[in-house]
């Protein structure tokens, strides 16, 4: 998708990271096997995860300001079915160019969200 993004919509800017949980740094490596995205390391002092009350792959989709507004489990809404995939990518765009994503798109809006 990151790909996709880059290649239709080159004008929004968008760019999609792996983050993996400061608890998890073994895993890094495996993450780089399965998937082409960067990959960021949580920590302490960042607290990624626990600012975003992440879950196991969580998709949080920041707007302009870097501000978590969304997020989306892949692993409830697996991207394997094309609707919730077109549905996913369609948010990424949609926050990117200031607007809410379809009512249709299995979204959870992050509290506290403007």
């Amino acid at each position: 998708m990151s790909n996709e993004l880059a290649a239709e919509r080159p004008d929004l800017d968008i760019v999609i990271h792996a983050i993996n949980d400061w608890g998890e740094a073994f895993a890094v490596e495996a993450l780089y096997e399965v998937g082409d995205l960067a990959v960021l390391q949580d920590d302490e002092t960042a607290a990624v995860w626990t600012r975003w009350e992440a879950e196991w792959r969580d998709v949080t989709i920041l707007d302009t300001l870097n501000e978590a507004v969304y997020t989306y489990n892949t692993q409830i809404y697996t991207l394997e079915d094309p609707d919730v995939y077109a549905a996913l990518k369609e948010a990424f765009i949609a926050v990117a160019e200031g607007r809410s994503p379809p009512p249709s798109a299995p979204l959870q809006r992050v509290d506290g969200a403007q």
